[in-house]
């Protein structure tokens, strides 16, 4: 039933008699399992987009706009694809190499426009009629003329919207440059003590505590105040110390602490 379909929609479009010139790529290879027609009705500025399942026999056919034609080159509008809303894509016929080139877009999501998803997808078509810059109207140099325009009008966009993009990046690495150049590092080690009296660990820690909050009284002595960003107490040594009162030795550690602070 599709294949009927397709025949009868073809007959219709070549058989009009309101076209002046019919133009067309067929038999274009597209992929794998697909083979493409392109219709070309340039009164209409229209362009029946036919694509064959080889596998399925299952046809799809569209209608799409002409964006701008040149010399050897159609130019559909931006489609919006099957793959989701933020797909696109846009297919070019070249008169020169005899191929449909499709281009995919991405809809950038920080700046809104529509920027290219891989490189350009070639296919070489067996039967192409292209000669229509021997009959070239007015209306298409018009058309040609806005299309130059809309280029460089979004040209201009993408390039505001990356400088505006790179600006923030740049304010936001400024940001972080400085708050880094506020940070310091703290570093204390204690005394060395026997392992086995807990006072001592206790007391130990509450030195280092007092002398790590001392120090960075002292770091930001300037600014008035301070963060702690990072703080850690750790065994930075382990060995042997004095039993005193006992005879001999007995194991002995060294605490310390680490830390970041941030003057504010």
């Amino acid at each position: 039933m599709k294949k009927i379909i397709s025949v009868f929609f073809c007959l219709i479009i070549f058989s009009n008699p309101g076209l002046a010139e019919n133009y067309y790529f067929k038999n274009c290879k597209m992929g794998e399992n697909f083979i493409g027609n392109f219709l070309i009705d340039i009164e209409k500025n229209n362009i029946y987009r036919i694509f064959k399942n080889t596998n399925s026999d299952s046809v799809l056919e569209k209608k799409d706009k002409i964006k701008f034609i040149t010399k050897n080159e159609i130019v559909s509008e931006v489609i919006q694809s099957r793959a989701g809303s933020e797909h696109y894509f846009q297919y070019y016929l070249d008169a020169v190499a005899d191929s449909v080139s499709i281009q995919k877009y991405k809809k950038d999501s920080v700046i809104k426009l529509l920027t290219p998803d891989g490189l350009k997808e070639i296919s070489i078509c067996e039967d192409v009629k292209s000669d229509w810059h021997k009959s070239k109207t007015k209306k298409q140099i018009v058309e040609e003329k806005k299309q130059k325009e809309f280029e460089n009008e979004k040209s201009e966009e993408r390039l505001k919207a990356k400088k505006k993009k790179e600006a923030e990046l740049q304010k936001q690495l400024q940001k972080k440059k400085i708050k880094q150049m506020n940070q310091y590092r703290i570093s204390i080690d204690g005394k060395f003590f026997q392992a086995a009296k807990p006072e001592q660990k206790l007391k130990s820690e509450k030195e280092l505590e007092k002398a790590f909050n001392e120090k960075a009284v002292e770091i930001c002595a300037a600014k008035g105040s301070f963060d702690i960003l990072e703080k850690m107490t750790l065994v930075v040594e382990v060995g042997e110390t004095s039993a005193f009162p006992k005879k001999g030795l007995t194991a002995g550690i060294r605490l310390g602490i680490r830390g970041i602070v941030e003057c504010k």
